[in-house]
């Protein structure tokens, strides 16, 4: 059984990272690892991320997740931790075992 994935983003008003591309980036290489994207972002999956185009991070869960675990990034950071916008990919692999 592949694990899902749900990802969320904010409204672009003042991104610093290429949040469309970050996230294709993700699906290329977390679909090798068996991963499924959810399309729909309110059914449930195993790992949810956050893209937030800047540091301000604006889009937050905010709710009772039914999600296993969460990513937040923004800007320039993952999970509060700054990392470059190249390196944000390799990072959410790291963190996810792969």
């Amino acid at each position: 059984m592949s694990k899902k994935i749900v990802f969320k983003f904010c409204g672009g008003c003042n991104p610093s990272i290429d949040r469309l591309e970050l996230r294709k980036k993700l699906v290329q290489e977390m679909t090798q690892f068996g991963w499924e994207i959810v399309r729909n972002g309110d059914d449930k999956g195993d790992l949810l991320i956050i893209i937030n185009g800047c540091q301000t991070a604006c889009m937050q869960n905010g709710q009772e997740t039914h999600h296993f675990q969460e990513i937040i990034i923004a800007g320039e950071s993952v999970n509060t931790c700054p990392t470059k916008e190249e390196d944000i990919c390799k990072t959410i692999l790291d963190i996810i075992g792969k």
